[in-house]
């Protein structure tokens, strides 16, 4: 029960804000009628429950799960098959992402059956599945992150210049959803669990990051094939909206059946493969199955409730709340509320605050967790602003953006390093989490359909690929920092060394030999 309390705790704190954001703006513009806003908060509640009942589930059984697959893997089967299982998990997981369940959703309603659920979500499974194949081989052959993500965003771009331009958006908003409650911390489990196998003494451990952002770079292969096997045919979107009805509580009874049935298919493969694997490789003790088994409980559970929040009531106030700012006021207002509705999103993310930690720990204190705090801020909030400016300018192409960002943040994992450039990748899912895969894009498809219907698939879309690419570039100008401060402090200590003269030229000597060494550890951690 205490650490359901922390949970509740970590949900109400990345709901507030979005919650307050809606009652302001219902005070200022009044864009909801007292029904549709008294759903809104019934939702946010449903929300708080389901989603604090799901990451306990997380917590109890998938980490658990993702460090004992990796590690019985590893010890007991071949390369081929270590990477057969490997395809398997990152598959079956990625199924199970309620952040990327709720998008395939919105797709396949957007594009009226066009791009259908279980199409979409079986290409970007496979994408991620293998991503995560290629993951595991880099962690056992100890290849550099860098030379891999040159490949794989390159082939990206070769892929986008083929594929139809509507499809961008999808893909790389999926590159953002695959990476959320359920996917990062699995993922992170299986890159620890692997890592402590196939550890060489002579590495600091920042291999172990890497695995999540090679995963979501696979769900951006898979749609812009999907786009080119398409032949090029454009997808037009209409928002669907429920037939209005003074029953309270009737959008909320409608979701309950297909929602439990989408999270029982969801958890279900993936609890069969964990037992099955286990079986043969003994890792998991059976007297931990009971555990195991309750918090898979719990996951279907919470997935459920939270699902029948964001379909009862939690978009739709998304998509209605833009829609009359639009409509009934200055279409600019959009940018300002964009950065402000990014700044309060990230703010509020448990997931960022688990970030900052790991940020500060690993530089040993050089970067500081409100640092880190204010560039991903900044960073989400001017990533919202311009997916408000993409619906208000005209021709302003997503790709205009992503291109040169994905460009920069290709680049400076030449100078920044294994361990930012992991981190940066693979926290694209910590700021792209359940508030932006929700009311966020659902604000941003609003805002589209406003104000030209027929563009919204391709400026509805692409908020979340925005939101997702602010830490790679974020976290490794930091990285660029921290170096630039350690470079700092080791020049400093063997400046100080050679001014020592006279009688203490011996201990100096031995001095600036140890400052020496110093600083090329600290020029070792940087890298």
């Amino acid at each position: 029960m205490s650490v359901l309390r922390e949970k509740v705790r970590e949900v109400i704190a990345s709901v507030l804000p979005v919650s307050l954001f809606v009652v302001i703006l219902q005070l200022i513009f009044h864009p909801l009628s007292s029904l549709q806003f008294g759903q809104f908060i019934f939702a946010a509640l449903v929300l708080v429950v389901g989603l604090s009942i799901f990451l306990l589930g997380i917590d109890i059984s998938i980490t658990p799960m993702g460090r004992s697959l990796s590690a019985g893997i590893v010890r007991r089967s071949r390369l081929s098959g270590i990477l057969a299982a490997a395809f398997a998990m990152g598959f079956l997981i990625n199924i199970a992402e309620p952040d990327l369940m709720i998008l395939v959703r919105n797709i396949e309603s957007l594009t009226q059956g066009v791009i259908g659920y279980k199409q979409l979500i079986v290409a970007v499974s496979v994408g991620v599945g293998i991503m995560v194949m290629f993951g595991f081989l880099r962690l056992i052959k100890h290849l550099q992150l860098k030379y891999i993500y040159l490949i794989v965003y390159g082939l990206i771009f070769i892929l986008a210049v083929f594929s139809p331009i509507e499809y961008l958006a999808l893909a790389f908003d999926s590159c953002g959803a695959t990476t959320g409650a359920i996917t990062t911390p699995f993922l992170l489990a299986l890159a620890l669990g692997l890592s402590a196998v196939t550890h060489d003494a002579k590495r600091d451990g920042s291999e172990s990051f890497g695995l999540v952002g090679m995963a979501s770079s696979g769900a951006v292969v898979a749609v812009l094939l999907m786009g080119i096997m398409s032949g090029g045919s454009e997808l037009n979107g209409q928002l669907s909206f429920p037939e209005p009805s003074e029953d309270f509580f009737a959008p909320f009874i409608h979701a309950i059946s297909p929602m439990f049935k989408a999270a029982l298919m969801a958890i279900l493969p993936l609890a069969i493969i964990f037992f099955v694997i286990n079986s043969f490789t003994k890792e998991t003790r059976r007297r931990d199955y009971s555990r195991i088994i309750v918090g898979l409980i719990y996951c279907i559970l919470g997935l459920s409730i939270f699902t029948v929040g964001v379909e009862g009531g939690f978009m739709l106030s998304g998509h209605l709340i833009a829609m009359h700012i639009v409509q009934e006021f200055q279409v600019w207002y959009l940018l300002p509320l964009g950065f402000f509705l990014g700044m309060t999103t990230v703010l509020a993310e448990p997931a960022v605050q688990v970030l900052t930690k790991q940020v500060q720990k690993q530089t040993a204190g050089a970067i500081s967790r409100k640092l880190v705090m204010i560039f991903l801020a900044a960073g989400v909030a001017l990533a919202v602003a311009l997916a408000m400016l993409r619906i208000l300018v005209p021709g302003l192409e997503l790709w205009y953006i992503l291109l040169p960002a994905y460009i920069i943040a290709v680049a400076l994992t030449f100078v920044t390093g294994d361990l930012f450039t992991g981190i940066a990748f693979d926290s694209g899912g910590v700021v792209s989490g359940p508030m932006t895969a929700t009311f966020v894009l659902a604000f941003a498809q609003g805002a589209a359909y406003a104000v030209d219907p027929t563009t919204v698939i391709r400026n509805g879309y692409g908020v979340i690929a925005l939101v997702a690419t602010s830490p790679l570039l974020a976290l490794q100008i930091l990285g660029l920092i921290y170096m630039a401060k350690a470079k700092k402090e080791a020049q400093l200590a063997v400046g100080t060394q050679l001014e020592e003269t006279g009688p203490q030229a011996e201990i100096g000597a031995e001095a600036k030999t140890n400052h020496h060494q110093e600083a090329e550890h600290v020029h070792d951690r940087s890298n």
